[in-house]
Order: C-alpha cells, then sequence, then structure tokens
C-alpha cells in the first residue's frame, strides 16, 4: 500500500513563523541579566520593575 502526500513546505513554515511571532507578542518569561529577577520578555524594549534595567530584544524567525 501506497500513500502519496502532497505538501508546501513553504507553506508548513509560514504557519510556524506566524505561531512563533504570536508568542513574542505575547512575551517570553525570562530573567534580567542585571538583578536575575524574573521578568517577561517582549519584542522591543523591555524595563525590569526591579533593577530598572533597560533591554531591548528583537527577533528574526
Amino acid at each position: 500500500m501506497s500513500i502519496k502526500i502532497n505538501f508546501d513546505s513553504k507553506d508548513i513554515e509560514k504557519m510556524i513563523r506566524n505561531q512563533a511571532n504570536k508568542a513574542l507578542e505575547k512575551g517570553v518569561d525570562g530573567t534580567c541579566p542585571n538583578c536575575g529577577k524574573p521578568l517577561t520578555i517582549k519584542t522591543g524594549k523591555t524595563y525590569c520593575s526591579h533593577c530598572k534595567t533597560t533591554m531591548n530584544f528583537t527577533s528574526n524567525i
């Protein structure tokens, strides 16, 4: 028995990129590199509420 499946790998890649970008818009849990306190990192500028360190996060997905 043989099954043939046609799919476009570009469509799958596009779906993965879209989901990853949506996750980054919500933010990613991380820690401040200066004081080590937990924070949510979002694309663009993120400020630590504990030590006021400014971080600029960019993504290339």
